[in-house]
This record gives structure tokens, sequence and C-alpha cells, in this order.
């Protein structure tokens, strides 16, 4: 009869058995009741950094928001900063334009002074020298206007250079006794042209612009404000007379750049 069937064990098979139920505790090296503390454990240091990355995220994300009120209230302030310097801009525009105008009149006041008395061309200005309404002088001013040179141009100058055409209308109100016209031309220009016995030349170099007007009779003599754009917006004007240079009365500038001049002329007759 076996062990298993009397029920009764020798010494080395019990020892056998105690063997193998070591063996099931630590199944190819693995403690169990060990290996649980030590999950227990990694899960909690787990948690701790979950906890720990969510504060900081939180953190993070008020930190995002408050830049990006910040950045709010920046871009409000620049666009209220670029509106007053709009509005600044507008305000320089205005007074050039102001003390264009008050330019102009300063200049209208010298040449009724001037017409007070004989000039130089032996003329004597008086009321019968102004043109009826109902003539083609008359006429011709209203329908070129100054944009066309018929008087003083005294707005924002942004017209096109003139052409030969509009030289010759503005020789031909002369002829007729318009005394305040005006010219636009490029500061690099050269021309010469006539009209009704009349003669207007431009010559420029690099550093100077120069307008010369004659008739038949010779130079006479006139006064001009000149107006240069400097940069965008901004104007440099200043009152010239002229001088005379051989059989031509003449004006000179210095340019300040390579824009278009625009000459205010007032005859004196």
């Amino acid at each position: 009869m076996s062990e298993r069937e009397s029920g009764v064990y020798s010494e080395s098979f019990l020892s056998d058995y105690r063997g193998c139920d070591r063996q099931n505790q630590n199944i190819d090296g693995m403690q169990f009741p060990e290996d649980n503390n030590r999950s227990l454990e990694l899960l909690e240091n787990l948690q701790a950094r979950v906890a720990v990355m969510e504060k900081s995220n939180l953190a993070t994300k008020i930190e995002l928001q408050k830049s990006i009120t910040r950045t709010s209230e920046l871009e409000k302030k620049i666009h209220q900063t670029t509106q007053i310097f709009g509005q600044v801009e507008t305000q320089g525009k205005l007074i050039q334009l102001l003390q264009s105008q008050l330019e102009d009149t300063k200049l209208s006041v010298k040449q009724l002074l001037d017409n007070s008395a004989t000039n130089r061309n032996g003329i004597v200005p008086s009321l019968e020298n102004q043109p009826n309404p109902d003539s083609e002088l008359a006429k011709m001013v209203r329908d070129l206007g100054p944009k066309n040179g018929a008087d003083h141009f005294t707005e924002e100058d942004l017209r096109r250079p003139m052409f030969k055409s509009d030289v010759k209308n503005i020789l031909k109100m002369i002829s007729m006794g318009q005394l305040r016209v005006n010219f636009r031309f490029p500061g690099n220009q050269d021309l010469n042209i006539q009209a009704q016995g009349w003669e207007l030349e431009l010559k420029s170099d690099r550093g100077t612009s120069s307008l010369r007007i004659r008739n038949k009779d010779g130079g006479v003599r006139f006064d001009a404000r000149v107006v240069q754009q400097a940069a965008k917006g901004k104007y440099e004007i200043s009152n010239e007379t002229s001088v005379s240079v051989g059989r031509w009365e003449s004006i000179t500038v210095h340019k300040i750049g390579s824009g278009n001049i625009t000459w205010n002329v007032t005859l004196l007759n």
C-alpha cells in the first residue's frame, strides 16, 4: 500500500511538500505581499504628482488669462494713441493751410500797395483795368479756376504737373490782364512755352529751380509764393520777388527734393 493510500507520509515526502509550498509563494521571483505594497506606494506618488501638475496648470491658466487681459488693454491704448497722432497730423495740415492762406493774403496786400502807383512798365492800375464779368477773361477765370492756373492755389496741392496746353491758357489769361495765376511743375523739369506775346521758361539743375517770365517788351516783375513738398503732409513755403536776369524777370529757389513745385505768381504789371 502506498503512502497516500495509507495516510502515513514519510519525512522525505513532507520535506518535498514544504519546498513546493514555498515555491508557490515565490513564483518567478514575485513576492506578492511586497509587490502590492510597492504598487500602492507608486500609485500614491503618481496621484501626488498629478495633484501638483493640476495645481501648476491652474496657475498657468491664471497667468495666461492675466496676459490676455494686459494685451487687450495695451491694444486699446495703442488704438487711442494712434487716434491722437491722427488728430495731431490733421491739425498740423490745417495749420499749414491757414499759414498758406495768410501768406497769400499778405501777397494780395503787397500787390495792392504796389499797384497804387505807376510801375516800371508805365501801367497805372485802376478799377477800369478789372475784367468785365462778361468778358472772355472773366469766363476763362470762372471755367478754369485755381486748379487750372486761374488765381492762386491755396489748398493742399495733390494735382498733377501742368501740361503745355495748361500753361498756354494761363499765358493767354495774363495777356488779357489776369495778375494772379499759378503753375505746377516737376522740380527737375526744363521747358519754354510761348503764347499770346508772353513767354515762360523753367530752368532746373541739381540744386535749384528757376521760373522766368517776360513779354515782347522784356521781363515783367512778379512775386511768387513757392510751395514745395518736404515730406508726406509737410510743405516748405517761401515768398520770393523776381530779379532781372538779362531780358527776363526770374525767381530761383533751392529744391528740397525731387517732387513737384507750385508757383503762386502775382504779376506786378
